[in-house]
């Protein structure tokens, strides 16, 4: 689980539209858990995009928020 949590985290760093945002990758039996605030639901979707891609991945969790939501 630490290695997927590592290149998660590695290819959300890659992402240059992403790098401004603290996602935090937690994973736990293949699960990986998403949470962090970004700008829109466009970065949600490109960041659980990029953690489906990962191997070894069998599920993606988000717990992002977006901070227009008041959920911060």
């Amino acid at each position: 689980d630490i290695i997927i949590t590592t290149k998660v985290h590695e290819a959300i760093l890659d992402e240059l539209s992403l790098r401004p945002f603290d996602i935090n990758v937690r994973t736990i039996k293949g699960v990986v858990e998403l949470s962090g605030l970004v700008n829109s639901r466009d970065d949600m979707d490109k960041a659980i995009a990029i953690a489906r891609k990962i191997e070894g991945v069998k599920l993606v969790r988000n717990d992002m928020r977006t901070y227009g939501t008041g959920d911060y």
